[in-house]
């Protein structure tokens, strides 16, 4: 497969480092290290990070932001302590791992989802899954031929990254390994995502949900005033749905995924410190502000405003 042959090449291309050989300065609590992480993933892990180093003032984490395939390659070069990612590893990087007798670690710290944007101009704010397939698949290829569509152009559908987490989402997880439509634009981040959408009264935006999700951040609230965001039809029971992080919590919300962090770690050292932090409660509560859906502690879910007053 392209993506095994990939990772294969980047790991045998850089080696593994000879990290272990160094002095082991770092503590659970303390020292400094590199951690690579999903781009779609970004805004939750600023804020994740800067709560750790405030939290523990002799740490520093050192967060490169790069798409899916990248921060794997990292982790399993060891150019990276850690690899924040929204999946679990393949069998072919297990193999990897295997064979250079390193057991890592998956820990998921969160449920998170991609949200669907469109510029504020464009009412044609609700899509049935089918219709997203049909668009990944390019048999759709105009707003108006959607079961309500009201635009009269060409759909433009743009994602952050060739090699990212979005466009693997789209493949395996909604056309079933299905090849995309070669229409598909690709970017090189989210915030470019965000400001081609802005933009382009036709164009169609993958993100992770995270940029926009937490209502208290102005970034995020900045994006609001000039997109729109997609509900999306649920298959089962035929409502539509935002990806809001009750809907999330829930998987009414049809893109919904996991976050995991990968820890490549033969001690107890920051990686692990920082991993276990990310699942821990103030890890969580983070994630919980964020408007994602934390993993391991308790979500209670309370209707706060109508989904037209945030989208």
């Amino acid at each position: 497969m392209k993506h095994s042959l990939f990772l294969l090449f980047g790991f045998f291309a850089f080696g593994c480092s000879n990290n272990e050989t160094k002095k082991n300065l770092d503590t659970p609590t303390s020292g400094e290290i590199s951690i690579s992480v999903d781009e779609t993933l970004r805004p939750i892990l600023e804020a994740e990070v800067g709560v750790f180093e405030s939290e523990y003032p002799r740490s520093k984490i050192n967060a490169t932001y790069k798409p899916e395939m990248e921060a794997i390659v990292d982790v399993l070069n060891d150019s990276s302590r850690v690899a924040i990612v929204s999946r679990k590893l393949s069998p072919d990087e297990k193999l990897i791992f295997k064979s250079i007798k390193v057991t890592p670690k998956e820990i998921l710290i969160a449920h998170d989802a991609l949200a669907l944007i469109i510029h504020k101009s464009n009412l044609d704010s609700l899509m049935t899954m089918q219709e997203l397939r049909m668009l990944l698949r390019g048999s759709i290829t105009h707003w108006k031929q959607l079961q309500d569509g009201k635009l009269d152009q060409k759909v433009n559908i743009v994602v952050d990254h060739e090699a990212s987490s979005s466009i693997r989402y789209l493949q395996d997880s909604i056309l079933g390994n299905l090849p995309l439509s070669k229409s598909l634009y690709a970017m090189k981040t989210n915030q470019e995502v965000i400001d081609y959408v802005k933009n382009n009264p036709n164009a169609l935006g993958v993100i992770g949900v995270n940029w926009i999700s937490d209502v208290d951040d102005s970034t995020a609230n900045a994006f609001l005033k000039d997109i729109r965001v997609i509900q999306i039809q649920n298959e089962i029971d035929k409502q539509y749905y935002a990806p809001f992080q009750a809907y999330i919590a829930l998987k009414s919300y049809p893109l919904t995924r996991k976050v995991y962090a990968i820890l490549r770690e033969p001690r107890t050292g920051l990686g692990t410190g920082f991993s276990n932090f990310l699942a821990s409660d103030k890890g969580q509560r983070v994630i919980l502000k964020s408007g994602l859906v934390p993993a391991t502690m308790p979500l209670r879910l309370i209707q706060t405003k109508k989904v037209d007053e945030l989208f």
